[in-house]
């Protein structure tokens, strides 16, 4: 039986038993028995491959491009049981449910640059950025073991901590801001996915700069105006949407700054 606990004002919401045994067990040991030692070393936001397993990263890893169809019937059993669950407690809509990103954080396992308070343990943050194409309505994380130490879940707005239990399965609002305590011991395992509804989009998406782009500016999916005044390349550039529309014209670009 699901159990639901709603904290931080209904911003963060707890079902307790959500996955079921055999979910839980088939995805752990997946997890567990993976071969991280024999991918290639690669980087995707500040993430790296031997921590974590993706459909979209392991199509740059050779031998390993179809190695998450065995678990795909599992994930989608999941999604559906999130959609009934978002359609009982948010509100019906046509879901958008994105890529599972299979993690694991181990004691010490946090790279020195994704750590942003060593106190706490990663980095505080939000799962909806100004950059995105589709608003995140819900960062959603699903944990599959809880025989480790540390990794709380915690809410700073709040004053919020949880420590996930096994087949719990958690969902926050995409613009709370949360972060989870360092590992100290043990291995933490855990599936994670973020939550759209179809044609909901960022109404003002921004330009980014990151530090891997050469100086250069990344304008996302809807985005129409004017480029940043130190742009190398001025005048005004459109970027489609997957459905082919824009947001509307930004004459006075700002660039987008996170949250936290």
């Amino acid at each position: 039986m699901i159990n639901k606990h709603f904290h931080c004002d209904g911003k963060s919401r707890v079902y307790e038993n959500f996955l079921t045994e055999e979910e839980c067990t088939e995805l752990y040991n997946f997890m567990h028995n993976f071969p991280y030692e024999k991918l290639q070393e690669y980087k995707v936001a500040r993430y790296f491959n031997k921590r974590q397993i993706s459909r979209r990263q392991m199509q740059d890893q050779p031998g390993f491009e179809n190695v998450m169809d065995s678990i795909q019937p599992t994930l989608d059993n999941i999604n559906n049981r999130l959609k009934s669950i978002l359609n009982e407690d948010d509100h019906n809509a046509e879901w958008n449910i994105g890529e599972y990103i299979l993690m694991r954080v181990f004691k010490d396992g946090i790279p020195e640059d994704y750590a942003g308070n060593k106190e706490e343990g990663m980095f505080l943050h939000v799962d909806n950025h100004d950059w995105m194409e589709g608003k995140v309505f819900w960062g959603v994380v699903a944990y599959l073991n809880d025989d480790y130490e540390g990794g709380e879940l915690y809410y700073p707005e709040y004053n919020h901590y949880y420590k996930p239990k096994r087949k719990d399965l958690v969902m926050h609002v995409g613009d709370v801001i949360h972060g989870v305590k360092e590992v100290t011991e043990g291995t933490r395992y855990a599936a994670t996915v973020l939550v759209r509804v179809k044609g909901k989009y960022n109404e003002n998406p921004l330009p980014l700069k990151e530090d891997d782009t050469d100086g250069r500016y990344l304008y996302p999916p809807g985005y129409w105006g004017k480029r940043m005044p130190d742009d190398p390349i001025q005048g005004d550039i459109k970027v489609p949407r997957s459905d082919g529309t824009f947001a509307e014209y930004n004459a006075n670009p700002k660039l987008y700054v996170p949250k936290v």
